[in-house]
């Protein structure tokens, strides 16, 4: 583990997303790339388990979604925000003030049409100055059941 914002060839290893996994919340199993709907528009959850990497103890962050459709000529909308503080004792692994933690959290989406969708995922720092720190993103094809 590192403790600066010292970049190694560009690349931090500080405060990052990794092992975002998308599952169903009533299973907690990972769940499929193609997803059914009885009808459109439609809402459902989703869980979502991912490892914080690097992060601060008791450090205010934040996790944002935002969904884009395929055939949209729109921006990604936001749909939902997780506000995440983690103290050193809930950690996996701390050392020099840096650890690893894992979290979940559930949201819900509500597609107005079959198709591709895009879910992304922003990691911020909400503590001082507001900053994206890491981008994921995952892909869901919902179709008409």
């Amino acid at each position: 583990m590192s403790n600066s914002d010292e970049l190694i060839n560009g690349l931090s290893f500080e405060e990052k997303l990794t092992n975002l996994n998308i599952i169903h919340p009533e299973s907690g199993l990972p769940m499929s790339t193609v997803t059914t709907l009885d009808e459109f528009p439609g809402s459902f959850y989703l869980g979502v388990d991912v490892d914080l990497f690097n992060i601060k103890a008791d450090h205010k962050y934040q996790i944002r979604v935002y969904i884009k459709y395929e055939g949209s000529l729109t921006n990604s909308i936001l749909i939902h925000a997780s506000n995440v503080v983690i103290p050193s004792e809930n950690f996996t692994y701390f050392n020099h003030g840096l650890g690893i933690a894992n979290g979940q959290f559930v949201f819900s989406m509500t597609p107005e049409k079959p198709g591709n969708y895009q879910l992304i995922f922003e990691f911020h720092d909400y503590d001082t100055i507001p900053k994206i720190l890491d981008i994921q993103t995952r892909y869901l094809y919902i179709i008409k059941r």
